[in-house]
């Protein structure tokens, strides 16, 4: 029987052959015919060192992703929480990063937007249908600019297959849309006077 609570130790050594193995020890004192001993037990886990490193690695890329990319990038959580943004997305809103993580990423859309959005999804989740194709929405900079966006979302999907969030890119219309409407206004205006010079006007 046990005397102690089992300790456990995980340590790198080098193998036989010269390549290192990570082994998960358990030290455990053992009653065995009235004496104490220590009983020592090994579990092989490198590979799963190797996909704690593999991860961790894919984070780091993943953050420096966020951070230099020049495109408007987040990344939300299943309840829609803000887990990281780019540094893009920041200088488009206004906020600083450690005002907005965390934070429902709806907060910024217009209530017209999260109408559209909230109607969006309720069809995405009936269907099953986890990705989003370039949604125009409107998001309320911290300044109470409006802005244009047309965004595209990715599920990240569990064991399951079933989103337990979504990495998120979006481009910003904003100077595109006003343009043309500015387009069509010089347009509407060359128009009427046309119309009014051969009207005789």
């Amino acid at each position: 029987r046990s005397c102690t609570s089992p300790r456990r130790i995980v340590e790198r050594v080098r193998h036989a052959d010269g390549h290192d193995v990570w082994i998960d020890y358990t030290i455990d004192e053992v009653e065995l015919d009235g004496q104490v001993t220590t009983l020592v037990t090994g579990q092989d886990v490198s590979e799963q060192k190797r996909a704690e490193e593999a991860l961790r690695k894919g984070e780091q890329l993943f953050r420096g992703l966020y951070k230099h990319t020049p495109m408007m990038m987040w990344a939300i959580d299943y309840e829609g929480h803000y887990r990281e943004v780019s540094d893009a997305l920041l200088e488009r809103l206004g906020y600083e990063r450690h005002e907005i993580i965390g934070t429902d990423s709806r907060a910024q859309l217009t209530p017209e937007s999260l109408r559209r959005l909230l109607e969006m999804n309720a069809r995405n989740l009936e269907a099953r249908d986890w990705w989003t194709r370039d949604f125009p929405l409107q998001v309320v900079r911290k300044d109470g600019v409006v802005l244009d966006i047309q965004f595209s979302g990715v599920p990240e999907p569990d064991e399951h297959a079933n989103p337990q969030g979504w990495l998120c890119v979006a481009t910003d219309l904003t100077e595109f849309n006003r343009s043309q409407e500015e387009l069509r206004r010089s347009e509407e205006r060359f128009r009427s006077a046309f119309q009014n010079a051969a009207n005789g006007k």
